[in-house]
Formats: structure tokens, sequence, C-alpha cells
């Protein structure tokens, strides 16, 4: 009997331990960060192969975001970015105009298990992002369209309140804009990007 009680203990520390122990190492009584990122926007898709007459290469991405953790392992999060990309000499895309994609986006974080000072995460969500292109001043703009994102990352930890955030995101949407005629109402332009970025989250 005093055997088979250390075995139901024992069994019920591991089960009951593991949301504790994610909890410790995201860092116990901090539920609240915040984020600041900056990295580079790999254009994909249409936007990479010049299908509408724009091609463009890869740009400056940078954002913010909040998260709240609401249980052990999972958190909810939203922010801010703008991924920019530039344009491709062989293509209709003037080199010198400034095209990005940017707006709001909203999910859910998991993390993942672990034993070191690195967290590693999954995330996912929903877009609300428009597409710009801006030459000499004038702004072509689509309207705000939904969207998804998904990426995979790691909370470094260099302090209690201090982690160091590398990540890789994919972003896809679908814009109304005509890269053709650079006008709006045509049939919807594919935008999508892979994303390169390094965040400082800031615990709460």
């Amino acid at each position: 009997m005093p055997t088979t009680r250390r075995l139901l203990l024992a069994f019920g520390l591991l089960i009951g331990g593991g949301p504790a122990a994610v909890a410790a190492q995201e860092g116990e009584g901090q539920p609240f960060s915040v984020e600041a990122r900056l990295g580079v926007s790999v254009p994909t898709g249409e936007l990479s192969r010049g299908q509408r007459g724009i091609a463009t290469n890869a740009g400056i991405s940078r954002g913010v975001s909040a998260l709240l953790r609401v249980r052990p392992g999972l958190g909810l999060y939203g922010g801010w970015s703008r991924h920019g990309v530039a344009c491709s000499g062989d293509s209709d895309c003037a080199p010198d105009a400034v095209v990005a994609s940017s707006g709001f986006e909203a999910g859910v974080r998991i993390v993942l298990p672990h034993q070191t000072v690195t967290t590693p995460w999954f995330r996912g969500g929903v877009t609300l992002h428009r597409f710009s292109y801006d030459l000499d001043g004038v702004v072509l703009r689509s309207d705000v369209t939904p969207g998804v994102e998904v990426g995979v990352g790691a909370d470094v930890r260099v302090h209690r309140f201090l982690a160091l955030a590398p990540a890789l995101r994919f972003v896809y949407y679908r814009t109304d804009i005509n890269l053709e005629t650079f006008n709006t109402g045509a049939e919807p332009f594919q935008v999508s990007a892979l994303v390169v970025d390094l965040g400082a989250r800031l615990r709460f």
C-alpha cells in the first residue's frame, strides 16, 4: 500500500505540476507583456512573381503587440504591424515607390513545455490589413481586408522582466487593388509574406 500511495502521489504531481511548470517557465507573476519587433518581410506569391505588373523584394517589417496570459501555456495577443516591400526594377512597380501592408492582428499564443530559459511558442490569428502604394505623394490604398497569420518563435529570457523573441511568421490576405491599372475595385490580389524578425518583450 505505501508503494501504491507513492505511485499515485507521483502521478498526481506529474499531471498537476505540468501547468504550474509552464507558468513558472513563462514568468509567474507577470501575466501581461508588451513587445516591439523589427525585422524583414519577404514577399511571396503574386507579390514576388510579378503576375499583376508588380514584383517586389524584401523590405523592412516592424510592429508592436501586447500579450495577456489567460492560463498556463495559453495567451491572447493583439497588435499592429507594417510589412514593407521594395519594388523590383524588372516590373511596372516604380523603384522609388513605397509599398507596404499594414494593420492590426489578434489571436492565440500557445507555449510549449520546456526546461530552459528559452520558451518556444506557436501563434495563430486573424489580421485586418490594407495594402498601400505611395509614389511621389500619390497614395493608392486598398480597403481593410481580413486575413490570417501563423508563426513560431521563442522567448529567450535575459532578465526576470525582459526577453528577446526571434520569430518566423506567414501572413496572407486578399486586397481589391488592381496593380496593373493601379485602381481599386478589381479582381482580388493576393498579398502574402514571410516575416523574420526579433522582438524585445517586457513583462509586467
